[in-house]
């Protein structure tokens, strides 16, 4: 087996790119088995199940990104890296024609109109650039995982403040005003606005209403620990409020992954003085 290992210190990707990187890394001619993707604990674990993880690699830091390259017999793997490496230019060239700007307020300052911004940077600097966007009156849409809880609690407080949408941390789908974000999913547009605990849960119900011939209206994700004891169901709560005077929604679905019982309890409460019909899905802890 050849195999070539690759570590970029401080160098930050997306997990959507970098999906999409190493699947288009697999396809290469020459290559076995290609891995792109960020230093985490839970992909050296996936590297460990391959039988590829080294030594090298279980020391790189979660800011690091890991390029293993596992060659076919009689493979350039240098060739090979520079393949893969290509295609990280290719991206970065795809979005040229777009404007970059050096910090959120800057891009504010520039589209005074803009009202929304999606996160998706390293979770040691997420918390600051989410901070940076409420305060610059822009609801968010945090991809980033690995933030604190007080930094969560501490966000979504400041959103609830100023009347803003604080979607995550780890919110992997969205759907606004027709406009699906990141693992958002083309559903038909309609009536049904869905607040979401859970990314995939709420997928999976926004493809359920448009094959039942249905539509959304909006989606609301949460992030995974908005019904918990700590944050205490701050979004979910807001989002209800904000379904409630949204023209376009006639119903409210929220789903969940198991609520804390105090956070279930309470949001439960709301839902029932809401003056739109809601439906629950809020499954027991085991």
């Amino acid at each position: 087996m050849s195999v070539k290992i690759v570590i970029k210190p401080n160098t930050y990707f997306d997990s959507v790119s970098l999906m999409s990187i190493s699947t288009r890394a697999n396809k290469l001619d020459g290559v076995e088995q290609a891995f792109v993707a960020m230093a985490t604990e839970m992909n050296k674990g996936v590297l460990k199940n391959l039988g590829l993880l080294t030594p090298e690699l279980e020391q790189a830091k979660n800011g690091d990104l890991m390029i293993v390259i596992n060659g076919k017999s009689g493979a350039d793997n240098e060739q090979l890296l520079a393949e893969i490496e290509e295609l990280f230019n290719s991206k970065a060239q795809s979005g040229s024609h777009e404007a970059r700007y050096a910090t959120i307020a800057s891009a504010k300052k520039h589209i005074p109109e803009s009202n929304l911004a999606v996160i998706s940077v390293n979770g040691l600097f997420a918390a600051r650039e989410a901070r940076q966007a409420l305060q610059n009156d822009l609801n968010v849409m945090l991809f980033s995982d690995n933030v604190s809880v007080e930094d969560e609690l501490a966000l979504k407080q400041l959103a609830h403040e100023k009347g803003l949408l604080m979607m995550g941390p780890d919110c992997g789908t969205a759907i606004i005003n027709g406009a699906a974000l990141c693992f958002g999913n083309a559903v038909r547009r309609g009536n049904i606005g869905i607040v979401g605990a859970s990314g995939t849960g709420s997928q999976e119900l926004s493809v359920r209403i448009h094959e039942f011939g249905g539509g959304v209206s909006q989606l609301i994700g949460t992030g995974g620990r908005d019904l918990s004891e700590k944050i205490g169901g701050l979004m979910m709560l807001d989002a209800i409020g904000m379904l409630e005077n949204d023209p376009q929604t006639e119903i409210i679905v929220l789903i969940s992954k198991p609520p804390a019982p105090a956070v279930a309890r309470k949001v439960l409460e709301r839902a029932r003085a809401c003056r739109k019909p809601v439906v629950v899905c809020f499954p027991r802890s085991r």
